[in-house]
């Protein structure tokens, strides 16, 4: 069971048992279901009833490839609409590492989701009605990487271990590995990064973790 699930059935549990409204993660978790849901379905009027009149929904690489920001449910049905179909929002879950808190009346809460293309991670701000309902103030969606071009996850232990460390006869050493990746001695480069100031050598960095082979000028 998921946690958004596990969270969805102590909603129920307290309903019936006559306790008190739910808690911020139970709310949270009720809400994020009903967000996949309308993002499913693609039901534009479901998901408008899921935000505040004065909503913002900030969008990095999810729906549009694009950084953008919408305010108002106008502006994201004109922004979103068509790229929420293609988009195939999945797997939304509360994040276990970050409990939804609540402070000032505002339930702040951290969760992840899949695409069709991708893993993201988001965050939404929740704000109580005059009429009960749980809705968004603010929602952030972010993709974290490609599904298929997962980055390479790597600690400072890995250069300890024995493999890395014992003698081999005939292996490069790494500042000859280097020179051969500088030169393309054995094949030539993915990308080709213009520019290596500070934004290109972060993008060689990053695409160095993606294991494509990179050369910038």
């Amino acid at each position: 069971m998921s946690d958004t699930a596990a969270w969805d059935q102590e909603i129920v549990t307290s309903e019936h048992d006559g306790a008190e409204p739910a808690g911020p993660a139970q709310a949270a978790a009720s809400w994020l279901r009903q967000f996949e849901d309308a993002l499913a379905s693609c039901d534009l009027s479901r998901l408008e009833d899921l935000f505040v009149a004065d909503c913002w929904w900030r969008d990095i690489l999810a729906i549009t490839w694009d950084l953008q920001t919408a305010r108002g449910f106008d502006q994201i049905r004109n922004k979103f609409a068509d790229g929420l179909s293609a988009a195939g929002f999945k797997d939304l879950a509360l994040d276990p590492a970050n409990p939804p808190t609540e402070a000032d009346g505002v339930i702040t809460a951290f969760y992840t989701f899949a695409t069709a293309v991708a893993r993201g991670r988001g965050i939404v701000r929740l704000q109580n009605g005059s009429d009960g309902a749980v809705r968004a103030w603010t929602v952030l969606t972010k993709v974290e990487e490609l599904i298929g071009h997962e980055e390479r996850r790597t600690s400072v232990h890995d250069a300890a271990r024995e493999a890395h460390n014992e003698p081999v006869s005939g292996r490069l050493t790494w500042p000859e590995k280097r020179e051969r990746e500088r030169e393309f001695a054995d094949t030539d480069p993915d990308v080709v990064v213009i520019g290596a100031g500070h934004a290109g050598l972060t993008v060689a960095a990053r695409l160095g973790h993606l294991s494509a082979s990179r050369r910038w000028l």
